[in-house]
């Protein structure tokens, strides 16, 4: 066999098991969706509210990422280049006896411009992606717990009427016992 029949196989044995325990897979399903939309509103209340949240998250991503180590690589690099106008110059001067040249302070554009808005773009992104999904997931999570709430309704409604069957035939056994008498 090859892997794709075993992982159909595979999907369909899962499919098989699901429709086997379907009433106690709605059950756990329903305290799932019942944890799951508290969750997903915390979510979109951190997006609407709380936005510093997402800005630090991307900050530690791109710094544990490698990203401000390299902009700062970069920087120095782009400071030697732009320093060496003044390099040339002091070299000159020195030559004919001049000023040897003005020292400049590092600029650091990449890490103080660049950078920062780098961070306020994924930040961004990422507060409007988990805005997004934790409101779609919210309607998905709201029209599951419909359809396992009448699920469970309909499984309760069983119980009962399974129980109110014995009631009636267990007052059925005790007229027939009460007439026999």
């Amino acid at each position: 066999m090859n892997t794709v029949t075993i992982i159909l196989l595979l999907f369909i044995a899962i499919f098989v098991a699901f429709f086997i325990f379907r009433r106690k897979l709605v059950i756990v399903m329903d305290w799932a969706l019942k944890l799951l939309f508290p969750i997903l509103l915390i979510l979109v209340l951190i997006a609407l509210l709380a936005p510093q949240v997402f800005v630090s998250i991307s900050d530690s991503v791109l710094r544990n990422g490698g990203t401000y180590d390299y902009l700062v690589g970069v920087d120095t690099d782009l400071n030697t280049v732009l320093d060496l106008p003044n390099q040339i110059l002091g070299g000159i001067g020195s030559l004919f006896g001049g000023p040897t040249g003005v020292a400049t302070e590092p600029t650091n554009l990449l890490e103080t411009s660049v950078y920062p808005g780098l961070v306020e773009s994924l930040a961004g992104i990422l507060r409007i992606v988990v805005l997004a999904g934790s409101l779609f997931g919210m309607g998905v999570v709201t029209y599951l717990s419909f359809l396992t709430g009448n699920v469970t309704d309909v499984s309760k409604l069983e119980k009962k009427v399974k129980k109110l069957e014995e009631e009636v035939e267990s007052l059925k056994n005790s007229e027939v016992a009460i007439i026999n008498e």
